[in-house]
């Protein structure tokens, strides 16, 4: 009876572990297939949210921390990655 018990607690736990590293596969895959860098208009996240976002494509490492645009959004750098040679920023924003 007790073999049983750990045989079965042995494959499920293996079966579990597969699930977990295939999607996490996935992801990754799904991820590294954007080489495109974009520059994106300003888009809210929630409507009625207050916060906003945006991507900006340099080809130099060169961005602003932050900075308040022509519409009273003052935006915050978040992040910079390498897409396709060239930066790409994200930017969070609000309007205060």
């Amino acid at each position: 009876m007790f073999k049983k018990l750990v045989v079965g607690a042995l494959a499920a736990g293996i079966a579990l572990t597969g699930g977990v590293a295939a999607s996490a596969s996935t992801e990754n895959t799904a991820s590294a297939l954007s080489t495109q860098c974009k520059n994106t208009p300003a888009q809210e996240t929630q409507k009625g949210s207050g916060i906003y976002y945006k991507y900006e494509c340099k080809s130099q490492n060169a961005f602003a921390n932050s900075y308040t645009d022509n519409q009273g959004i003052t935006w915050y750098l978040k992040g910079i990655q390498v897409v396709g040679g060239k930066y790409e920023a994200y930017y969070e924003g609000r309007k205060y």
